[in-house]
């Protein structure tokens, strides 16, 4: 699910998508339009199959992202939108024949891992999120540090991963302190978010990071209040002040996973409850109410 546009597989492998379509998002021609502001764009409200034949095994739709990659069952990664191969309607492969076990979308870049864990981006690197040391373009450049995941997440321009002992490393940009080192400072290679906590899961957001620790408990770091003071509370550690470490999502909730998103978080417990904090100013939360923002899980419809 992106800002603007999701996509799903059904059980044959066919990849559908729909909502925002001016960058080719959808991977499909769709005939409608949607008010943007004051600016009507390409849209589609109902499933569009994404062109070209293939039959995907996984997608990745980034928080924000104007792209799609799916991968095949052979392993290659395709990408279609607003790629770094420039805009295609039809998924094109990703250059360089790499074998894929998952890949990670954000706005300006991609990532992929492979079986063994070892770890490749490409597109912009303006603010270090490929990781690869300045190298960008279309093609799929190792990171910096030789580091193997296990997972990937990837957001506007920060990127993290898990090793297989659960430590979380992250790079790129970090003004919200969304790397969780400690600072504010762009890295252009994979960095240890601090606090030595192990993780079973992690999700990377707009400015802010997630994520589940082995025994349940979440945390988040980053920004936790937008530029106007208005909308905040996605850390939800019942404050919106921005932290550039871990910090404990209040409640005291085990959670399976969290998934971040702009300027919202929400999370599935052990339980399979559903909970979510930060903005409400369009109903983002499923509380069954809307407002600017709350700093804490709430249930969704509103339940504890």
């Amino acid at each position: 699910m992106g800002a603007a546009h999701s996509c799903g597989l059904v059980p044959t492998g066919a990849a559908y998508c729909w909502g925002r379509n001016d960058e080719n998002n959808l991977g499909a021609v769709s005939s409608e339009t949607c008010q943007v502001k004051t600016t009507p764009v390409a849209c589609s409200h109902t499933p569009l199959m994404v062109e070209g034949g293939h039959s995907f095994t996984a997608l990745s739709v980034g928080s924000e992202a104007l792209q799609t990659c799916g991968l095949d069952a052979g392993a290659t990664a395709w990408c279609w939108g607003n790629t770094a191969s420039g805009s295609t309607r039809t998924p094109v492969a990703v250059p360089g024949g790499l074998a894929l076990a998952s890949v990670a979308t954000g706005v300006v870049h991609a990532c992929g891992l492979t079986a063994t864990g070892a770890t490749y981006c490409w597109g912009s690197d303006e603010l270090g999120p490929i990781g690869t040391g300045g190298a960008t373009g279309a093609s799929p450049r190792p990171v910096t540090g030789g580091l193997a995941f296990r997972v990937l997440t990837a957001a506007y321009d920060h990127t993290c991963g898990l090793t297989s002992t659960g430590a979380a490393y992250c790079w790129g940009a970090n003004a919200g302190g969304q790397l969780g080192d400690g600072t504010r400072t762009a890295r252009p290679a994979p960095t240890a978010v601090v606090g030595g906590l192990k993780f079973a899961a992690i999700s990377a957001g707009h400015d802010h990071t997630c994520g589940v620790t082995i025994a349940g408990l979440a945390y988040c770091w980053g920004a936790n209040i937008d530029a106007g003071g208005i909308l905040g509370g996605w850390l939800g550690d019942g404050t919106t002040e921005s932290k550039a470490v871990p910090v404990t999502v209040a409640r005291g909730l085990v959670f399976a996973e969290v998934l971040a998103s702009r300027a919202f978080t929400c999370g599935r417990t052990t339980t399979a409850r559903i909970y979510c904090w930060g903005s409400n100013r369009f109903g983002n939360l499923g509380i069954g109410s809307w407002g600017n923002f709350v700093a804490m899980p709430v249930g969704l419809g509103g339940l504890p």
